[in-house]
């Protein structure tokens, strides 16, 4: 759990201005399996009392991403691993969320900076405070149909098998 980098987005919120911080409530989805998990968790929700976030911040547990998505504007995935393909960016993009992410594993080729989500350093929380506080000023649904349309045009089983056989079959085959 703790690779998945959730402290970065606590520190973040609470280096926010308090103004900018009242435009946002954070949902923080995920269950802690193992006992390193459940420290973890409870040093980020010790570290949300201490920053004074708990009006703004929930620990929501396990979801099903694909059913919850819609009840959201804004994916932030803080993962610090390198992950190849992750699903929460994929289904958040699919569905037309906006995604700050850190440029992390896969994502980088996911994720066009700037243009169909906004990408941040991993454990740079100051970078994620900023992009977090810019949102309400930004063109929001442009994002979200870039996105949209990425993860539908892109990110497709026709086009990912297409890939997938060019890479495995020898083109003069």
């Amino acid at each position: 759990m703790k690779g998945k980098g959730i402290h970065v987005l606590i520190e973040a919120l609470g280096q926010m201005p308090e103004e900018a911080r009242a435009e946002f409530t954070v949902d923080i989805a995920g269950k802690a399996w193992t006992p390193e998990d459940q420290d973890y968790l409870a040093l980020l929700q010790a570290r949300t009392a201490e920053l004074k976030l708990q009006s703004m911040v929930r620990f929501i547990g396990f979801i099903d991403l694909s059913t919850s998505m819609a009840d959201y504007d804004v994916l932030v995935f803080t993962s610090l691993l390198q992950e190849a393909c992750p699903m929460a960016v994929l289904e958040a993009m699919s569905q037309g969320l906006l995604v700050l992410s850190a440029r992390a594993g896969g994502v980088i080729e996911m994720i066009r900076d700037s243009e169909d989500g906004l990408l941040f350093e991993p454990e740079d929380s100051r970078a994620l405070a900023a992009l977090l506080a810019s949102i309400p000023a930004r063109d929001v649904s442009k994002f979200k149909r870039l996105a949209q349309d990425r993860a539908r045009l892109d990110f497709n089983q026709q086009t990912q098998l297409r890939r997938l056989r060019l890479a495995v079959i020898p083109s003069d085959a």
